[in-house]
């Protein structure tokens, strides 16, 4: 069996055991989280459809996901969509084993095999990702507003605008990142290539909100299928 032969099935070997690590990673966690109990669920009372859309709509969110991911890398390399694809879903799989999956960013990076680059690739793929945390804490502070009248929230108005006003010096942080990451390298006489323009900002943050909007639809069609309904408007901001 010549070299090609060898790393073709020590590959196919190692991708299945990282498979069948990654499911059962899977399985432990949600044994050990989810109090709740499946056999009270009864398949009667699941709206199936309701899931598969759910399910179509995943190859949506993950392919915007790419889409987000790609735009940032161009600024370094070329990659076509498919190969951006790839490397999404392995750095989703390898990342699970990390502490809230902050290994996907690195592994990103490294999977582009660009050594030369490889800091630059890491910076770029965290902007991506901090991107999407942004408008999941923004999505977050407003739900919370607007959930107080229904639930008991033992919160304070002046935590609250605290954590309003820091969500939105972090949001400006995030829009004049290249300024203030100038100033800082020019303290140590220091330039970087890597600069997004105003619209690629808004653009990494549209498609963010997108994906975003893409989960809370996701997360509404499982609790509807599972029989959980939201009679009222302001309901629906308890997703967030």
């Amino acid at each position: 069996m010549n070299y090609k032969a060898r790393y073709k099935y020590f590959n196919l070997v190692v991708r299945t055991l990282i498979g069948i690590a990654s499911l059962l990673f899977i399985y432990i966690k949600l044994n050990d989280s989810i109090k709740i109990q499946f056999d009270d669920i009864t398949s009667l009372s699941i709206n199936y459809f309701y899931l598969l859309i759910a399910f179509m709509l995943s190859f949506f969110n993950w392919g915007i996901e790419t889409v987000k991911w790609r735009f940032v890398v161009l600024k370094i390399q070329p990659i076509a969509i498919v190969p951006a694809l790839k490397i999404v879903f392995t750095g989703i799989t390898l990342s699970l084993i990390t502490p809230n999956r902050i290994g996907e960013i690195p592994i990103r990076a490294y999977l582009l095999n660009n050594e030369e680059y490889l800091k630059e690739n890491i910076y770029v793929t965290f902007i991506s990702s901090f991107s999407q945390l942004l408008i999941t804490l923004l999505f977050g502070m407003l739900g919370i507003v607007n959930t107080l009248n229904m639930i008991d929230i033992e919160l304070s108005k002046s935590v609250l605008i605290f954590l309003s006003i820091f969500i939105g010096v972090i949001f400006l942080t995030f829009i004049y990142s290249n300024q203030l990451k100038d100033f800082f390298l020019n303290l140590f006489h220091k330039k970087s290539a890597i600069e997004f323009s105003r619209m690629e900002t808004l653009k990494i943050f549209g498609l963010s909100l997108l994906r975003y909007v893409l989960f809370c639809a996701q997360y509404f069609l499982i609790l509807e299928a599972l029989q959980v309904h939201f009679t009222t408007l302001i309901m629906l901001w308890l997703i967030p």
